[in-house]
Protein backbone atom coordinates (compact mmCIF):
# COMPACT_ATOMS: atom_id res chain seq x y z
CA UNK A 1 0.00 0.00 0.00
CA UNK A 2 2.84 2.32 0.87
CA UNK A 3 4.65 1.31 -2.30
CA UNK A 4 1.59 2.14 -4.44
CA UNK A 5 1.23 5.56 -2.84
CA UNK A 6 4.87 6.40 -3.49
CA UNK A 7 4.52 5.19 -7.04
CA UNK A 8 1.51 7.43 -7.63
CA UNK A 9 3.36 10.47 -6.22
CA UNK A 10 6.29 9.73 -8.50
CA UNK A 11 4.03 9.59 -11.51
CA UNK A 12 2.34 12.88 -10.61
CA UNK A 13 5.68 14.60 -10.02
CA UNK A 14 7.07 13.24 -13.29
CA UNK A 15 3.99 14.46 -15.18
CA UNK A 16 4.24 17.96 -13.74
CA UNK A 17 7.95 18.10 -14.60
CA UNK A 18 7.29 16.81 -18.13
CA UNK A 19 4.59 19.35 -18.90
CA UNK A 20 6.65 22.17 -17.41
CA UNK A 21 9.65 21.25 -19.54
CA UNK A 22 7.35 20.87 -22.58
CA UNK A 23 5.91 24.34 -21.97
CA UNK A 24 9.36 25.87 -21.61
CA UNK A 25 10.61 24.12 -24.75
CA UNK A 26 7.49 25.20 -26.66
CA UNK A 27 7.87 28.79 -25.51
CA UNK A 28 11.53 28.75 -26.49
CA UNK A 29 10.59 27.27 -29.87
CA UNK A 30 7.97 29.99 -30.37
CA UNK A 31 10.40 32.73 -29.32
CA UNK A 32 12.99 31.45 -31.80
CA UNK A 33 10.52 32.31 -34.56
CA UNK A 34 10.46 35.95 -33.43
CA UNK A 35 13.00 38.73 -33.15
CA UNK A 36 13.02 41.86 -31.05
CA UNK A 37 11.66 44.92 -32.75
CA UNK A 38 9.91 48.24 -32.51
CA UNK A 39 6.55 49.26 -33.94
CA UNK A 40 5.00 52.71 -34.35
CA UNK A 41 1.32 52.60 -35.21
CA UNK A 42 -0.49 55.09 -37.38
CA UNK A 43 -1.95 56.69 -34.25
CA UNK A 44 1.56 57.32 -32.90
CA UNK A 45 1.68 54.50 -30.31
CA UNK A 46 5.17 53.01 -29.87
CA UNK A 47 5.47 49.30 -28.97
CA UNK A 48 8.59 47.30 -28.15
CA UNK A 49 7.64 43.76 -29.10
CA UNK A 50 8.81 40.56 -30.72
CA UNK A 51 8.08 40.32 -34.45
CA UNK A 52 7.67 37.06 -36.30
CA UNK A 53 10.36 36.22 -38.85
CA UNK A 54 8.84 35.91 -42.33
CA UNK A 55 9.93 36.60 -45.91
CA UNK A 56 10.27 40.17 -47.20
CA UNK A 57 7.23 39.91 -49.49
CA UNK A 58 5.06 39.03 -46.46
CA UNK A 59 6.52 41.82 -44.32
CA UNK A 60 5.54 44.24 -47.09
CA UNK A 61 1.87 43.57 -46.34
CA UNK A 62 1.70 42.84 -42.61
CA UNK A 63 3.60 41.74 -39.51
CA UNK A 64 2.74 39.49 -36.55
CA UNK A 65 3.80 40.71 -33.12
CA UNK A 66 4.14 38.69 -29.92
CA UNK A 67 3.64 40.06 -26.43
CA UNK A 68 6.29 38.54 -24.15
CA UNK A 69 4.08 39.00 -21.10
CA UNK A 70 0.90 37.32 -22.30
CA UNK A 71 2.47 35.30 -25.16
CA UNK A 72 -0.44 36.47 -27.31
CA UNK A 73 0.04 37.27 -30.99
CA UNK A 74 -1.46 40.11 -32.98
CA UNK A 75 -1.38 40.81 -36.71
CA UNK A 76 -0.94 44.40 -37.96
CA UNK A 77 -1.34 45.40 -41.60
CA UNK A 78 0.83 47.99 -43.35
CA UNK A 79 -2.02 50.50 -43.37
CA UNK A 80 -2.13 50.39 -39.53
CA UNK A 81 1.59 51.19 -39.19
CA UNK A 82 3.92 54.06 -39.89
CA UNK A 83 7.26 52.52 -38.86
CA UNK A 84 8.68 49.08 -38.06
CA UNK A 85 12.16 48.09 -36.89
CA UNK A 86 13.12 44.42 -37.15
CA UNK A 87 16.64 43.86 -35.89
CA UNK A 88 18.81 46.31 -37.82
CA UNK A 89 16.31 46.77 -40.65
CA UNK A 90 13.90 49.72 -40.82
CA UNK A 91 10.60 49.72 -42.69
CA UNK A 92 8.29 52.63 -43.43
CA UNK A 93 4.68 52.49 -44.52
CA UNK A 94 4.40 54.06 -47.99
CA UNK A 95 1.70 54.11 -50.65
CA UNK A 96 2.10 52.29 -53.96
CA UNK A 97 -0.57 51.43 -56.50
CA UNK A 98 -3.30 52.82 -54.18
CA UNK A 99 -2.24 50.53 -51.31
CA UNK A 100 0.02 50.83 -48.27
CA UNK A 101 3.14 48.66 -48.02
CA UNK A 102 6.06 48.38 -45.62
CA UNK A 103 9.15 49.39 -47.58
CA UNK A 104 12.68 48.74 -46.38
CA UNK A 105 14.91 51.80 -46.23
CA UNK A 106 18.23 50.82 -47.77
CA UNK A 107 19.86 54.27 -47.94
CA UNK A 108 19.14 57.08 -45.49
CA UNK A 109 19.98 60.75 -45.92
CA UNK A 110 18.77 63.94 -47.61
CA UNK A 111 17.79 61.56 -50.41
CA UNK A 112 16.58 58.12 -49.33
CA UNK A 113 16.15 54.89 -51.24
CA UNK A 114 13.50 52.27 -50.38
CA UNK A 115 13.01 48.69 -51.51
CA UNK A 116 9.60 47.02 -51.80
CA UNK A 117 9.50 43.23 -52.20
CA UNK A 118 6.35 41.71 -53.67
CA UNK A 119 5.33 38.33 -55.02
CA UNK A 120 4.12 38.60 -58.60
CA UNK A 121 1.87 35.81 -59.80
CA UNK A 122 1.91 34.86 -63.48
CA UNK A 123 -0.50 32.07 -64.17
CA UNK A 124 0.38 29.10 -61.97
CA UNK A 125 3.82 30.48 -61.20
CA UNK A 126 4.95 33.29 -58.96
CA UNK A 127 8.21 35.20 -58.67
CA UNK A 128 9.67 37.72 -56.25
CA UNK A 129 10.10 41.25 -57.64
CA UNK A 130 11.87 44.20 -56.04
CA UNK A 131 10.67 47.75 -56.65
CA UNK A 132 12.64 50.85 -55.69
CA UNK A 133 11.60 54.35 -54.64
CA UNK A 134 13.58 57.54 -54.04
CA UNK A 135 12.51 60.22 -51.59
CA UNK A 136 13.44 63.83 -50.84
CA UNK A 137 11.59 64.97 -47.74
CA UNK A 138 12.63 68.62 -48.15
CA UNK A 139 10.92 68.74 -51.56
CA UNK A 140 8.01 66.42 -50.66
CA UNK A 141 9.01 64.08 -53.48
CA UNK A 142 8.57 60.31 -53.59
CA UNK A 143 9.23 58.73 -57.00
CA UNK A 144 9.42 55.22 -58.33
CA UNK A 145 12.81 54.30 -59.80
CA UNK A 146 12.50 51.90 -62.70
CA UNK A 147 14.70 50.80 -65.55
CA UNK A 148 12.51 52.14 -68.36
CA UNK A 149 12.42 55.78 -67.23
CA UNK A 150 15.60 55.84 -65.16
CA UNK A 151 17.38 58.69 -66.98
CA UNK A 152 14.31 60.94 -67.14
CA UNK A 153 13.10 60.23 -63.59
CA UNK A 154 16.42 60.34 -61.75
CA UNK A 155 17.82 63.13 -63.92
CA UNK A 156 14.89 65.28 -62.81
CA UNK A 157 15.11 64.00 -59.20
CA UNK A 158 18.73 65.27 -58.81
CA UNK A 159 18.49 68.20 -61.23
CA UNK A 160 19.80 70.62 -58.61
CA UNK A 161 23.15 68.79 -58.86
CA UNK A 162 24.17 69.41 -62.48
CA UNK A 163 27.19 67.11 -62.58
CA UNK A 164 25.17 64.17 -61.29
CA UNK A 165 22.43 64.83 -63.87
CA UNK A 166 25.17 64.86 -66.48
CA UNK A 167 26.45 61.45 -65.36
CA UNK A 168 22.94 59.97 -65.51
CA UNK A 169 22.28 61.38 -68.98
CA UNK A 170 25.71 60.16 -70.11
CA UNK A 171 24.81 56.62 -68.88
CA UNK A 172 27.72 56.71 -66.47
CA UNK A 173 25.14 55.73 -63.87
CA UNK A 174 22.48 53.25 -64.94
CA UNK A 175 19.49 51.66 -63.23
CA UNK A 176 21.79 49.01 -61.74
CA UNK A 177 23.66 51.80 -59.97
CA UNK A 178 20.71 53.63 -58.48
CA UNK A 179 22.28 53.24 -55.04
CA UNK A 180 25.39 55.10 -56.25
CA UNK A 181 23.22 57.98 -57.49
CA UNK A 182 21.62 58.41 -54.06
CA UNK A 183 24.96 58.05 -52.26
CA UNK A 184 26.67 60.64 -54.44
CA UNK A 185 23.80 63.08 -54.09
CA UNK A 186 23.86 62.73 -50.28
CA UNK A 187 27.63 63.25 -50.23
CA UNK A 188 27.18 66.43 -52.30
CA UNK A 189 24.58 67.71 -49.82
CA UNK A 190 26.84 66.85 -46.88
CA UNK A 191 29.58 68.95 -48.51
CA UNK A 192 27.22 71.92 -48.49
CA UNK A 193 26.06 71.61 -52.12
CA UNK A 194 29.27 72.99 -53.63
CA UNK A 195 29.72 73.72 -57.32
CA UNK A 196 31.57 71.21 -59.46
CA UNK A 197 32.73 68.57 -57.00
CA UNK A 198 33.12 65.65 -59.40
CA UNK A 199 35.68 64.94 -62.10
CA UNK A 200 35.81 61.91 -64.34
CA UNK A 201 39.12 60.79 -62.81
CA UNK A 202 37.45 60.73 -59.38
CA UNK A 203 35.82 57.46 -60.34
CA UNK A 204 32.43 55.99 -59.60
CA UNK A 205 30.85 54.94 -56.31
CA UNK A 206 30.20 51.41 -57.54
CA UNK A 207 31.97 50.94 -60.87
CA UNK A 208 35.71 51.02 -61.68
CA UNK A 209 36.78 54.05 -63.68
CA UNK A 210 38.37 51.91 -66.41
CA UNK A 211 34.96 50.33 -67.11
CA UNK A 212 33.51 53.78 -67.76
CA UNK A 213 36.47 54.68 -69.98
CA UNK A 214 35.63 51.75 -72.22
CA UNK A 215 32.14 53.12 -72.73
CA UNK A 216 33.00 56.76 -73.38
CA UNK A 217 36.33 58.54 -73.71
CA UNK A 218 35.20 61.87 -75.11
CA UNK A 219 33.85 64.80 -73.12
CA UNK A 220 30.08 64.83 -73.37
CA UNK A 221 27.99 67.90 -72.69
CA UNK A 222 24.88 67.35 -70.59
CA UNK A 223 21.70 66.80 -72.55
CA UNK A 224 18.29 68.09 -71.72
CA UNK A 225 15.67 65.74 -70.35
CA UNK A 226 11.97 65.53 -71.16
CA UNK A 227 10.72 67.25 -68.00
CA UNK A 228 7.15 67.58 -69.23
CA UNK A 229 5.03 65.29 -71.28
CA UNK A 230 5.88 65.71 -74.94
CA UNK A 231 2.59 67.50 -75.66
CA UNK A 232 1.54 71.03 -74.77
CA UNK A 233 -0.80 73.90 -75.66
CA UNK A 234 0.76 76.54 -77.91
CA UNK A 235 -0.58 80.13 -77.83
CA UNK A 236 1.26 82.74 -79.99
CA UNK A 237 0.28 86.40 -79.49
CA UNK A 238 2.06 89.01 -81.67
CA UNK A 239 1.92 92.68 -82.50
CA UNK A 240 2.78 93.12 -86.19
CA UNK A 241 3.84 95.80 -88.64
CA UNK A 242 3.25 95.37 -92.36
CA UNK A 243 5.85 96.37 -94.94
CA UNK A 244 4.28 96.46 -98.39
CA UNK A 245 6.38 96.17 -101.54
CA UNK A 246 5.03 98.13 -104.54
CA UNK A 247 6.97 97.44 -107.76
CA UNK A 248 8.44 100.52 -109.50
CA UNK A 249 6.11 100.09 -112.45
CA UNK A 250 3.15 100.95 -110.19
CA UNK A 251 4.88 104.06 -108.94
CA UNK A 252 5.44 105.13 -112.54
CA UNK A 253 1.75 104.48 -113.21
CA UNK A 254 0.72 106.89 -110.47
CA UNK A 255 0.33 104.53 -107.51
CA UNK A 256 2.18 105.73 -104.45
CA UNK A 257 2.48 103.92 -101.15
CA UNK A 258 2.77 104.97 -97.57
CA UNK A 259 3.56 101.32 -96.77
CA UNK A 260 1.56 99.35 -94.22
CA UNK A 261 0.65 99.69 -90.54
CA UNK A 262 0.32 97.99 -87.20
CA UNK A 263 -1.74 94.83 -86.80
CA UNK A 264 -2.00 91.53 -84.94
CA UNK A 265 -1.22 87.83 -85.16
CA UNK A 266 -2.76 85.43 -82.63
CA UNK A 267 -3.27 81.69 -82.60
CA UNK A 268 -4.04 78.54 -80.69
CA UNK A 269 -2.47 75.16 -81.31
CA UNK A 270 -0.36 72.33 -79.98
CA UNK A 271 3.31 71.69 -79.33
CA UNK A 272 5.00 68.29 -79.65
CA UNK A 273 8.59 67.60 -78.60
CA UNK A 274 10.42 65.55 -81.23
CA UNK A 275 13.52 65.56 -79.00
CA UNK A 276 14.28 67.50 -75.78
CA UNK A 277 15.62 70.33 -78.00
CA UNK A 278 13.58 70.09 -81.22
CA UNK A 279 9.83 70.61 -81.17
CA UNK A 280 6.96 70.98 -83.61
CA UNK A 281 4.33 73.72 -83.31
CA UNK A 282 1.11 73.95 -85.26
CA UNK A 283 -2.43 75.26 -85.06
CA UNK A 284 -5.00 77.85 -86.09
CA UNK A 285 -3.94 81.45 -86.68
CA UNK A 286 -5.77 84.80 -86.96
CA UNK A 287 -3.77 87.72 -88.37
CA UNK A 288 -3.98 90.72 -90.63
CA UNK A 289 -1.90 92.56 -93.21
CA UNK A 290 -2.30 96.29 -93.81
CA UNK A 291 -1.49 98.55 -96.71
CA UNK A 292 -1.91 102.23 -97.55
CA UNK A 293 -2.07 103.32 -101.20
CA UNK A 294 -2.46 106.73 -102.85
CA UNK A 295 -3.52 106.65 -106.52
CA UNK A 296 -5.70 108.20 -109.21
CA UNK A 297 -9.08 106.70 -110.15
CA UNK A 298 -11.73 107.47 -112.76
CA UNK A 299 -15.47 107.15 -112.21
CA UNK A 300 -18.13 106.16 -114.77
CA UNK A 301 -18.35 109.73 -116.02
CA UNK A 302 -14.57 109.77 -116.59
CA UNK A 303 -14.03 112.19 -113.71
CA UNK A 304 -10.60 111.81 -112.15
CA UNK A 305 -10.07 111.64 -108.40
CA UNK A 306 -7.26 111.12 -105.94
CA UNK A 307 -7.94 108.15 -103.67
CA UNK A 308 -6.23 107.37 -100.38
CA UNK A 309 -7.12 103.75 -99.53
CA UNK A 310 -6.13 102.19 -96.20
CA UNK A 311 -6.95 98.50 -96.10
CA UNK A 312 -6.96 95.73 -93.51
CA UNK A 313 -7.01 92.13 -94.75
CA UNK A 314 -7.95 89.77 -91.93
CA UNK A 315 -6.83 86.17 -92.50
CA UNK A 316 -7.84 82.86 -90.98
CA UNK A 317 -5.31 80.09 -91.54
CA UNK A 318 -2.86 77.59 -90.14
CA UNK A 319 0.73 77.73 -88.94
CA UNK A 320 3.37 75.01 -88.79
CA UNK A 321 6.78 75.68 -87.24
CA UNK A 322 9.85 73.67 -86.26
CA UNK A 323 11.78 75.05 -83.27
CA UNK A 324 15.18 74.44 -81.78
CA UNK A 325 15.17 75.34 -78.09
CA UNK A 326 18.00 75.16 -75.59
CA UNK A 327 17.45 76.02 -71.93
CA UNK A 328 16.78 79.66 -72.81
CA UNK A 329 17.37 80.17 -76.55
CA UNK A 330 14.50 79.89 -79.04
CA UNK A 331 14.91 79.83 -82.83
CA UNK A 332 12.77 78.32 -85.54
CA UNK A 333 11.13 78.53 -88.93
CA UNK A 334 8.06 77.36 -90.77
CA UNK A 335 5.01 78.43 -92.74
CA UNK A 336 1.84 80.48 -92.25
CA UNK A 337 -0.91 79.90 -94.81
CA UNK A 338 -4.49 81.15 -94.95
CA UNK A 339 -7.71 79.63 -96.24
CA UNK A 340 -10.09 82.59 -95.76
CA UNK A 341 -9.93 86.38 -95.55
CA UNK A 342 -12.12 89.41 -94.79
CA UNK A 343 -11.36 92.90 -96.11
CA UNK A 344 -12.08 96.24 -94.44
CA UNK A 345 -11.12 99.58 -96.02
CA UNK A 346 -11.07 103.28 -95.18
CA UNK A 347 -11.22 105.80 -98.07
CA UNK A 348 -10.50 109.48 -98.52
CA UNK A 349 -11.45 110.69 -102.01
CA UNK A 350 -10.69 114.17 -103.41
CA UNK A 351 -11.00 115.73 -106.85
CA UNK A 352 -8.17 117.40 -108.73
CA UNK A 353 -9.05 120.69 -107.05
CA UNK A 354 -8.58 119.23 -103.57
CA UNK A 355 -12.28 119.03 -102.70
CA UNK A 356 -13.22 116.03 -100.55
CA UNK A 357 -15.80 113.77 -102.16
CA UNK A 358 -15.80 110.89 -99.76
CA UNK A 359 -14.48 109.69 -96.44
CA UNK A 360 -15.95 106.25 -96.25
CA UNK A 361 -14.87 103.85 -93.51
CA UNK A 362 -15.38 100.10 -92.97
CA UNK A 363 -15.96 99.33 -96.65
CA UNK A 364 -15.72 95.70 -97.78
CA UNK A 365 -14.59 96.46 -101.36
CA UNK A 366 -11.22 97.62 -102.68
CA UNK A 367 -10.78 100.06 -105.55
CA UNK A 368 -7.12 99.27 -106.21
CA UNK A 369 -7.70 95.50 -106.01
CA UNK A 370 -11.12 94.92 -107.60
CA UNK A 371 -10.35 91.22 -108.18
CA UNK A 372 -9.91 90.61 -104.45
CA UNK A 373 -6.97 89.47 -102.36
CA UNK A 374 -4.86 86.34 -102.61
CA UNK A 375 -4.65 83.73 -99.88
CA UNK A 376 -1.29 84.13 -98.19
CA UNK A 377 1.54 81.62 -97.89
CA UNK A 378 4.43 83.02 -95.85
CA UNK A 379 7.83 81.69 -94.90
CA UNK A 380 8.38 82.69 -91.26
CA UNK A 381 11.47 82.80 -89.05
CA UNK A 382 11.74 83.69 -85.39
CA UNK A 383 14.34 84.17 -82.70
CA UNK A 384 13.86 84.75 -79.00
CA UNK A 385 14.30 83.87 -75.35
CA UNK A 386 12.60 81.32 -73.13
CA UNK A 387 11.53 81.69 -69.49
CA UNK A 388 10.67 78.46 -67.66
CA UNK A 389 8.05 78.60 -64.91
CA UNK A 390 6.21 76.09 -62.71
CA UNK A 391 8.86 73.37 -63.04
CA UNK A 392 8.96 73.87 -66.84
CA UNK A 393 5.24 73.31 -67.22
CA UNK A 394 4.80 76.90 -68.45
CA UNK A 395 7.27 78.31 -70.96
CA UNK A 396 7.09 81.99 -71.89
CA UNK A 397 8.92 82.77 -75.12
CA UNK A 398 9.35 86.45 -76.08
CA UNK A 399 10.24 86.32 -79.79
CA UNK A 400 10.98 88.46 -82.82
CA UNK A 401 9.38 87.05 -85.95
CA UNK A 402 9.72 87.89 -89.65
CA UNK A 403 7.40 86.65 -92.42
CA UNK A 404 8.37 86.61 -96.10
CA UNK A 405 5.44 86.30 -98.54
CA UNK A 406 5.60 83.58 -101.18
CA UNK A 407 2.30 84.78 -102.70
CA UNK A 408 1.40 88.39 -103.59
CA UNK A 409 -0.99 90.33 -101.38
CA UNK A 410 -3.05 91.55 -104.34
CA UNK A 411 -2.62 92.21 -108.05
CA UNK A 412 -3.12 95.58 -109.74
CA UNK A 413 -4.39 95.74 -113.34
CA UNK A 414 -2.55 98.23 -115.55
CA UNK A 415 -4.49 99.66 -118.47
CA UNK A 416 -2.51 98.00 -121.21
CA UNK A 417 -3.82 95.67 -123.93
CA UNK A 418 -4.14 93.02 -122.72
CA UNK A 419 -4.19 94.23 -119.06
CA UNK A 420 -0.98 93.63 -117.15
CA UNK A 421 -1.18 92.28 -113.62
CA UNK A 422 1.41 93.63 -111.20
CA UNK A 423 1.69 92.05 -107.75
CA UNK A 424 1.99 93.84 -104.42
CA UNK A 425 3.59 91.82 -101.59
CA UNK A 426 3.10 92.23 -97.85
CA UNK A 427 5.91 91.43 -95.38
CA UNK A 428 5.37 91.20 -91.62
CA UNK A 429 7.66 92.15 -88.76
CA UNK A 430 6.31 90.72 -85.51
CA UNK A 431 7.13 91.06 -81.85
CA UNK A 432 5.31 89.17 -79.13
CA UNK A 433 5.04 86.15 -76.90
CA UNK A 434 4.53 82.41 -77.36
CA UNK A 435 2.87 80.86 -74.30
CA UNK A 436 3.55 77.12 -74.00
CA UNK A 437 1.53 75.23 -71.38
CA UNK A 438 2.81 71.68 -70.97
CA UNK A 439 1.29 68.70 -69.27
CA UNK A 440 3.16 67.20 -66.32
CA UNK A 441 4.96 64.01 -67.16
CA UNK A 442 3.37 61.04 -65.45
CA UNK A 443 5.60 59.96 -62.58
CA UNK A 444 4.83 58.20 -59.34
CA UNK A 445 5.26 61.30 -57.16
CA UNK A 446 3.56 61.35 -53.78
CA UNK A 447 3.56 64.13 -51.22
CA UNK A 448 4.90 63.48 -47.73
CA UNK A 449 1.54 64.58 -46.28
CA UNK A 450 -0.10 61.70 -48.14
CA UNK A 451 2.25 59.22 -46.51
CA UNK A 452 1.07 60.00 -42.94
Amino acid sequence: MITSYRHIRYLIFSGILFFSLFGVLRAQTNMSMYTKGKVVTLSGETLYVHIRKVSEDKIAKSITILSEDSMETRKLSAKELSYVQIGDEEYFSKPYDNKKYLMKKIIDGPASLYELTLKDRKGNKSEIVNLYFAEKQEENRFVEVNKKDFRATMGDFVKDYDELSWKIEDKYYTYLEKEAVIEEYNEWVRQGKPGKTWRKEDGNFTRPEKEYEKQETRTVRPKRQFTNSRWGIDIPVMATYSFVNYPDILNYAGVQTKNGGFGYNAGIGARFDLTPSVLLRGGLTFRDKRFNSYYMAVDADTNTYYVNETGDIHYIGLYLMVHYESRNLVMGGGFDFSFANIYRAKYRITDLGGNVHGGNEDESQSIIAPNGFNMQFDLTFNFGYKINLADDRIRLKPVFQYSIPLVTLFDVELGSVPPTLVGVSGYLVQLGMIVDVGFKKKQRIISIEELN
